[in-house]
């Protein structure tokens, strides 16, 4: 699981200059080729592909964290519980927030920068039921 974890994890940021490399092209690059070829790829990246790979960058790597427990040589019941603790937490505040107490989730970083970048105010309801079921989950 946890190779799993760092894996999708290098890959979200492999993908994080893929698409910033795009995105430079679309704008700078100075053969029309090129700067087509970039537009056009870009075009084809559906917005909540994007935003998606964002979080999933984001709640991986608190997941990976919680894993990294797991792996060392002596564990007690106490350290897990208070890592699971720690997860549930920095998961809720993220990416559920507390709606009765008028909390609203303060994102990942990846996902915040992204949203903040395209005046993206409102998150796919995708973000909160994972997160949820992640929650339930562990």
């Amino acid at each position: 699981m946890v190779i799993f974890i760092k894996c999708y994890i290098k890959f979200t940021s492999n993908n994080f200059f893929v698409i910033d490399a795009l995105q430079a092209d679309a704008v700078n690059n100075s053969t029309t080729k090129a700067k087509l070829c970039a537009q056009n790829l870009l075009e084809e990246l559906d917005a909540n592909f994007i935003l998606a790979t964002k979080f999933l960058a984001d709640i991986l790597s608190i997941i990976l964290a919680l894993c990294k427990v797991f792996q060392s040589d002596y564990v007690a019941l106490s350290d897990i519980h208070q890592e699971l603790n720690k997860t549930i937490n920095s998961i809720t505040i993220k990416f559920i927030g507390y709606p009765d107490e008028n909390i609203d989730p303060t994102l990942g970083t990846h996902l915040r920068d992204y949203c903040t970048q395209n005046s993206i105010d409102i998150i796919p309801n995708f973000v909160k039921e994972f997160a949820k079921a992640m929650i339930i989950n562990l």
